[in-house]
């Protein structure tokens, strides 16, 4: 679940978060496109993505994976 990623966020090596809500059409051959929220390396954000879109589930990930840079 997100509340056992928090707990689990400062002993990562590295974090991928995407979100997969995007749905695809297999029968036109569209798969979904998941995207990259936040790529967290060694404590450190290497990309994460736009504040203002990002979803809402993601946002107290986010904001542990910033207070964990102070």
């Amino acid at each position: 679940s997100r509340w056992n990623l928090l707990g689990l966020l400062p002993k990562l090596a590295e974090l991928k978060l995407f979100d997969n809500t995007a749905e695809g059409d297999p029968e036109k051959g569209q798969s979904p496109e998941p995207k990259l929220l936040l790529h967290l390396l060694h404590r450190r954000i290497v990309s994460s993505y736009d504040l203002l879109r990002m979803p809402e589930w993601a946002k107290p990930i986010l904001q542990a994976a910033l207070e964990l840079q102070r």
